[in-house]
């Protein structure tokens, strides 16, 4: 009876989304003679932070939930949207929600922006964001500072993938006036003036960190290497650890441009990364060897575009499957992301 309760099911299918295992979400699913509203909740949000976007609007139609008006089903369809880069399904869904008797939450103005940013948008994403802190200001609210972090890194992490140095600036200097004690904001500004040769801005923004006495959160992470799970804490590097990256980082340098000052050692998915390959690597003879990484950060962001292309280009080296859960699931296998460039 337990085996078969709903409650199994859903979790079931939770975690093997989140593993990135859409076809044996889909498996449990079928099993299922006659799916709950819950049920069917769980399994488009598997298929939300996985980018599976047609998977989830075409079960939408079929469980005709888009005319039960549930606010979730259509949360997660824009969510699924946005993570396969739909623009359109994504900002259908998004007026959905803002009428018909849905009012509009700050996830679903994170994700619109998020896409609008990505596709470079910029102009519309700020209008957006203007409107809505100008909405708010009429009623004499103030957007909560975490809310309005997030709103604006969303149009941040457009920015710095399109390589667009003065809206970086400029974005990043209103998150710091929500916040000066972001020193990731620093870091990545620092990051992106410093790879695009520009070596006097990026020594101004660390400066800036300084004098603000901003410093960097500790990423902490969860590994599953081998069937068996390892908890720790970024920017804490052994010997052994250390060899590693720097055997990476020689493999990146034939491969892409890698900066000469560049630390790949700070960034938590390539720490993450690293543990997992020694922990293959060094495999009693004999032991059954999975050659799956699972990582998942226990503070939710979006990540750096150029680590982003750094793990592609080592899940085809080293000839691993890297699985990492952060706002969403990125799956690297052969040199590609299930993301398809949306993260």
């Amino acid at each position: 009876k337990i085996r078969n309760s709903e409650v199994v099911t859903r979790a079931r299918i939770n975690a093997w989304g989140r593993c990135a295992e859409i076809s044996k979400c889909q498996q449990i699913f079928a099993n299922v003679t006659s799916p709950t509203k819950d049920l069917v909740r769980v399994i488009l949000f598997a298929y939300a932070i996985n980018g599976r976007a047609d998977e989830a609007l075409r079960l939408t139609d079929q469980q005709h939930l888009g005319t039960n008006r549930d606010k979730r089903v259509f949360t997660y369809s824009l969510m699924a949207s946005c993570n396969a880069g739909l623009i359109a399904e994504a900002r259908d869904l998004y007026t959905i929600l803002g009428q018909n008797g849905f009012q509009h939450n700050f996830a679903h103005h994170t994700l619109f922006l998020s896409i609008l940013s990505y596709r470079g948008l910029f102009e519309e994403a700020q209008s957006i964001l203007e409107g809505i802190i100008s909405s708010f200001a009429k009623i004499r609210r103030e957007i909560p500072k975490d809310k309005l972090v997030a709103l604006w890194s969303s149009i941040f992490r457009g920015a710095q993938l399109h390589n667009n140095f003065e809206l970086l600036e400029i974005v990043g200097n209103k998150i710091l006036w929500v916040d000066p004690k972001i020193g990731t904001i620093y870091r990545e500004l620092s990051d992106a003036f410093r790879r695009h040769g520009s070596n006097e801005k990026s020594a101004e923004w660390l400066d800036k960190m300084e004098k603000a006495g901003a410093q960097e959160a500790e990423q902490k992470m969860i590994g599953v290497f081998k069937g068996k799970k390892h908890e720790f804490v970024t920017r804490v590097v052994d010997a052994e650890l250390s060899d590693k990256i720097r055997e990476m980082r020689d493999i990146l340098e034939t491969r892409i441009p890698v900066h000469e000052s560049e630390d790949i050692s700070l960034f938590s998915e390539i720490q993450g990364l690293a543990r997992g390959l020694m922990s293959i690597e060094n495999g009693e003879e004999g032991e059954e060897t999975s050659k799956t990484i699972y990582l998942a950060a226990r503070r939710s962001y979006r990540m750096d575009p150029f680590v982003h292309t750094c793990l592609i280009e080592l899940s085809r080296v080293y000839g691993v499957s890297l699985v990492l859960w952060n706002t969403r699931v990125h799956h690297f296998k052969d040199g590609a992301c299930t993301c398809n460039g949306f993260y």
